[in-house]
């Protein structure tokens, strides 16, 4: 009996100091940096630790009025193309008005709205203006679909965002149709965090330098073992610490790569021109599809947009071009030929 009860005794020591152990990062950032492989401690939350909740809300009205604007510049751009004269009014109520100058023209436009705008309806036509008037509103499932993926990109670009701060366990899920829920635990500069999470977000085309003679994975590495750089840094640190190393006018950035599987998310560093080849104003449309075997984004360029995608694609075939959406490099595809349709699709 004697033996088992110094058994137990010893048992319960063992968890005594194994729960000290592992609890021992919670108290002090002074530990070794191996000792994360054994513990990085308890996750605190807002009510232990502090820090930031926010509920926001994303304004679905004007991201559906903004999706109406937009075809409404596509279908005046066709129409002219057709000869089809057309007078669009402002979106109002989920609704694009439209007025035809010539009621002769009907068949030819409800043709063209069928074939190229399958996703819209059309209400009409009534009399207007001595012509014919129409609604048109974007198809109930179609709707819905874009919703969804409207509070979906949200979530994707306040968690990038979100991500630079190096917070630990950040809460970022969707309340509702219309609201997302974020915390963030020990937040340290919670005026920075409110300016960075209401800031547009920022698309930018630029090219991978891929012919540089240095490893920017070695580079970062050295820095690491140097005390540089500390774990979970971000890219401006990166971009201070190798100051003086990298080539002339590059910095590098992260790419994000999604395993189809696991879905566990990797940070990929990759040295990038400075020089902006196009910024997202010149970006009409940004659609996500998910097909059998891979998510692909299809992207259209206004006017100005397509002339300089047709030139960037030109001079730089057989290089790679990132898509950069807020500091992150969301795809990094080689320009296989020349495009001067102003659409591309990337993968």
């Amino acid at each position: 009996m004697l033996r088992t009860v110094r058994l137990k005794f010893f048992f319960l020591l063992f968890l005594t100091i194994l729960s000290i152990i592992l609890v021992l990062p919670s108290f002090t950032t002074k530990m070794p940096a191996w000792f994360e492989y054994i513990s990085r401690g308890l996750n605190l939350g807002l009510d232990l630790k502090g820090g930031m909740h926010l509920v926001l809300e994303v304004d679905l009205e004007q991201a559906i009025a903004n999706e109406l604007n937009r075809t409404a510049r596509s279908l005046t751009a066709q129409a002219e193309k057709l000869k089809i004269p057309l007078r669009v009014g402002e979106v109002t109520k989920e609704a694009l008005p439209l007025t035809l100058a010539q009621a002769t023209d009907r068949e030819a436009f409800l043709k063209l709205i069928k074939e190229q705008y399958p996703k819209l309806d059309v209400k009409g036509p009534q009399p207007a203006d001595g012509g014919l008037g129409f609604q048109l509103t974007i198809k109930p499932k179609e709707l819905e679909d874009f919703k969804d993926d409207t509070l979906r990109r949200s979530l994707e670009i306040l968690r990038n965002r979100i991500d630079q701060f190096g917070v630990t366990e950040p809460v970022i899920v969707p309340q509702g149709s219309d609201q997302i829920v974020v915390q963030l635990p020990g937040i340290q500069d919670p005026a920075r965090a409110r300016e960075l999470i209401k800031t547009t977000a920022q698309l930018e085309f630029k090219l991978v330098y891929d012919e540089s003679p240095v490893s920017v994975e070695e580079l970062i590495e050295a820095a690491e073992k140097e005390g540089k750089l500390k774990d979970r840094y971000n890219r401006e640190e990166v971009n201070r610490a190798l100051a003086g190393k990298l080539p002339p006018d590059t910095e590098v950035y992260f790419e994000v790569r999604k395993d189809r599987e696991t879905r566990r998310e990797t940070k990929i560093p990759l040295l990038i021109k400075k020089k902006v080849l196009l910024t997202g104003d010149r970006v009409e449309n940004a659609v996500v599809r998910h097909d059998v075997a891979e998510v692909a984004v299809l992207v259209s360029f206004n006017a100005d947009g397509a002339q300089e995608f047709d030139r960037i694609t030109r001079d730089n075939v057989k290089r790679r071009l990132a898509i950069i959406l807020d500091e992150v490099v969301r795809s990094a595809p080689v320009i296989q030929e020349r495009i001067s349709k102003g659409e591309a699709r990337i993968t």
